[in-house]
């Protein structure tokens, strides 16, 4: 069952992703509802200048990597940042300290199976399209979660900083 938020503010959102149009469209039936989205392809993400300008307004992020990683510097730039959802179960560069201080949810993909950060979630020859579209629906997944929407409604399954488990306050 389909519904409209007409009216209602979309949370703007950025998401670098390979540019394959059947992704796009996945994560566009996935996300729209609730967001308001912007693709990047995961090339174009590895300019930080460029990375800062786009986030500077985003609520919310997919990526596989993040060129310079998340730090305070970056969380100072990005004030309305409330997510950070990872395409990969790799999340070294993320300070998690420096996003819970700014209270900015981080998640990543462990169940995908192997992957590699230095292909910046680009299909490579190893991995599948299906396991490529599984790793970014688990993101999506855990996005939803982290604005409060979904199934999983305030509790995204693979939050690496528990501290910010629940915004309901169901969970304190």
């Amino acid at each position: 069952m389909k519904f409209s938020l007409a009216g209602l503010r979309r949370h703007p959102v950025l998401l670098c992703v390979p540019s394959q149009p059947a992704l796009h469209a996945a994560l566009t039936e996935q996300l729209e509802r609730f967001f308001a989205l912007q693709f990047l392809p995961p090339a174009s993400a590895q300019q930080r200048p460029q990375l800062l300008a786009l986030l500077h307004d985003k609520a919310g992020l997919i990526a596989a990597a993040i060129p310079g990683g998340v730090d305070a510097d970056l969380l100072a730039q990005a004030p309305h940042l409330r997510a950070i959802c990872k395409s990969v179960a790799g999340y070294a560069d993320i300070d998690l300290a420096a996003c819970t201080a700014a209270e900015v949810m981080v998640t990543n993909s462990p169940d995908s199976g192997p992957e590699s950060e230095q292909g910046l979630g680009s299909s490579t020859h190893e991995e599948s399209d299906a396991a490529l579209w599984h790793r970014h629906r688990v993101a999506g997944e855990n996005l939803l979660a982290a604005f409060g929407f979904g199934r999983l409604i305030s509790h995204p399954r693979n939050l690496l900083n528990v501290e910010l488990r629940c915004t309901l306050g169901c969970c304190a």
